[in-house]
């Protein structure tokens, strides 16, 4: 269900799914950005990163970048997965075949070794691009790496006509939002997932 902002205005009371081991999963907040009204020159990554198509990259040093990069983050969706959903997880959102918008999604590489990325696609209306995931590992956080794989994809949708930008994050993500507010995104709608706890189940 969307957020309300009163218990009273939920159809339901939400307090009943913690009653039956209904535990809260995440809190996602959709936000947008108008790209018209945005004025960002090129960025430009530090010497010896390169920024190349994330189509180029292969699938396992992708998923290592991904999975490193979530290991250690607000996002209780992933940290809440086992790795055989983590993997599945991938082989969805990150299949080749899939519309993607190219010049937006990419990765950073430092000699031989992913440590970041960027997965854009045509998607949640016309002449939007959803940021469907985006990540930096551990060890480069700090570096302006995530600001500037962001200001690179807004660059990149606004030279390519795309007119809005949107994204979804979990609250809990405290780092991340404050990125996205950083670089002007709206909130829009909130959505609470609950969810079955296996262990909870167990008699």
């Amino acid at each position: 269900y969307n957020k309300k902002d009163n218990l009273k205005e939920y159809l339901v009371d939400p307090s009943i799914y913690s009653q039956v081991n209904l535990k809260e999963e995440d809190e996602i907040v959709f936000m947008s950005l108008n790209l018209a009204e945005q004025e960002y020159s090129q960025v430009e990554f530090s010497e010896g990163i390169d920024i190349q198509l994330l189509q180029d990259a292969s699938d396992s040093d992708l998923y290592s970048c991904f999975y490193e990069s979530f290991s250690q983050s607000g996002d209780r969706n992933f940290l809440s997965e086992t790795d055989e959903e983590r993997e599945e997880y991938f082989k969805e959102h990150f299949d080749k075949e899939d519309q993607m918008i190219d010049e937006a999604s990419v990765v950073l590489v430092e000699g031989t070794k992913l440590i970041g990325f960027t997965l854009v696609k045509p998607t949640h209306g016309e002449g939007n691009g959803h940021l469907w995931i985006m990540g930096v590992i551990p060890v480069y956080r700090g570096r302006q790496l995530g600001s500037k794989l962001l200001h690179h994809t807004i660059v990149t949708l606004k030279k390519q006509g795309y007119k809005t930008m949107s994204l979804v994050v979990d609250i809990a993500n405290e780092a991340a939002l404050r990125l996205y507010e950083k670089h002007r995104f709206v909130k829009g709608w909130k959505r609470i997932t609950h969810a079955w706890i296996k262990e909870l189940l167990s008699v």
